[in-house]
């Protein structure tokens, strides 16, 4: 059946529904004349529906949420699913797939093949819970529709869902979006864009907690008045102008910070042979992060309490990996007491060879990331250790074991 004969239908569906509810509304309204005393719209809407063929008016709702009429259900939320949809969400089911806080589900298998189940998993997830989720996607494409996400989501049946989703390419010169967090989620949103071997070096001489101190310290005083909440890009961009100045640093007026703890003991490191080469990288991304952020734009923080992200982001570029990192942390860290995890979906077309440390901010997470050996030290990671790993081919899934078909060629079957 066509997509363009389902939309006739569920529209037709609406427009009787919504006139239903409005011959209830006025009935009741009217009962005083019809009936000589009050009626309440309970009863009335109970009438209606019998009226027209139905056993009761929770058929009425019942199906006004399958047409999607309800509009207290979100955007994403699933109404109708496509051949393809119903086969792999079955498949799924069979196969015990599903997620979790304690443990990652890994999609092994060509990202192309894998991303199937992996976007039917995720945007059954959050369907099911009504929360918005995001998508990381480590890729060279130009758009998320010619990454393979876009391409499952087309296969699926979601295109016109994933519409609806904001859109983040953290590659683009500037990003027109205005970025927030806490002092400790933009460090260690730079901690994902510095080398594993510079932030060895960096921790080690303590030099990121130095820094998440002082922006701590700025946030607090110069900008949020001793409040904790966080500070948007635009502020970090100033304080990274200043670190990055040491004529700067020096001219501020420091009261509210040791300056003996903090400030000095940041240059001393900074001039220090031993991690010279460290901090001239620290130093030039901060730089390339002040460049890139842009002072005036839409809060991007407000739009993940109610809409769907999906960021586009390149593992090579640590501006890049950095900006998608501190987006990941906006869809967990405010969520962590009520352990309303949002569902995360990364997906790698550069196979790479490690997976990025923004991973350790979360649970509830989908990983496709090619055609890795399941006993490879790769997953030794402190978000995948353990995880539960899915095969994936052409047509068919196999977890433990146990192989289920999730794409059926009804014309020629196999």
């Amino acid at each position: 059946m066509s997509m363009s004969l389902l939309r006739a239908l569920a529209n037709s569906a609406r427009s009787h529904l919504a006139a239903l509810k409005s011959q209830a509304r006025k009935l009741h309204a009217a009962a005083p004349d019809v009936f000589g005393h009050s009626v309440p719209l309970d009863v009335c809407q109970q009438a209606i529906a019998r009226a027209n063929g139905f056993r009761a008016w929770t058929e009425v709702t019942r199906l006004a949420e399958q047409v999607g009429q309800d509009r207290s259900q979100p955007a994403w939320t699933i109404h109708h699913r496509e051949p393809l949809h119903e086969q792999c969400l079955q498949a799924l089911y069979t196969a015990d797939v599903e997620l979790d806080e304690s443990r990652a589900v890994v999609m092994l298998g060509s990202p192309e093949h894998a991303a199937v189940p992996a976007v039917c998993l995720w945007a059954e997830q959050i369907s099911a819970q009504r929360m918005p989720g995001v998508i990381v996607i480590d890729t060279q494409a130009a758009t998320y529709q010619k990454s393979p996400v876009g391409q499952a989501a087309k296969a699926l049946g979601l295109a016109e869902i994933f519409q609806s989703f904001r859109v983040v390419d953290t590659r683009a010169p500037s990003l027109h979006l205005v970025l927030e967090g806490r002092a400790r989620a933009w460090v260690s949103a730079i901690r994902c864009g510095l080398s594993a071997s510079t932030a060895a070096q960096l921790d080690d001489r303590n030099i990121l907690t130095i820094l998440e101190s002082l922006l701590d310290k700025l946030g607090r005083r110069s900008i949020n008045n001793g409040h904790e909440s966080g500070f948007d890009s635009y502020n970090f961009g100033y304080v990274a102008h200043l670190l990055t100045n040491h004529a700067a640093v020096l001219q501020m007026e420091w009261d509210y910070v040791d300056r003996t703890e903090v400030i000095d003991r940041f240059l001393h490191e900074t001039h220090s042979p031993a991690v010279a080469e460290a901090m001239t990288e620290l130093q030039g991304l901060l730089k390339a992060l002040e460049h890139r952020l842009p002072g005036t734009g839409t809060l991007l923080a407000s739009e993940t309490r109610h809409r769907p992200t999906v960021i586009l982001f390149d593992a090579h570029d640590p501006v890049s990996a950095t900006l998608a990192a501190l987006i990941r942390d906006m869809h967990y860290a405010p969520y962590v007491s009520t352990r309303t995890f949002r569902p995360c979906l990364y997906l790698s077309t550069q196979a790479p060879d490690r997976l990025p440390r923004l991973l350790e901010f979360g649970a509830n997470t989908i990983v496709v990331a090619g055609n890795q050996d399941p006993r490879s030290s790769l997953w030794d990671h402190s978000a995948t250790r353990h995880p539960l790993m899915v095969t994936v081919d052409d047509a068919e899934l196999t977890v433990s074991g146990k192989s289920t078909t999730y794409r059926i060629d009804t014309d020629h079957p196999r």
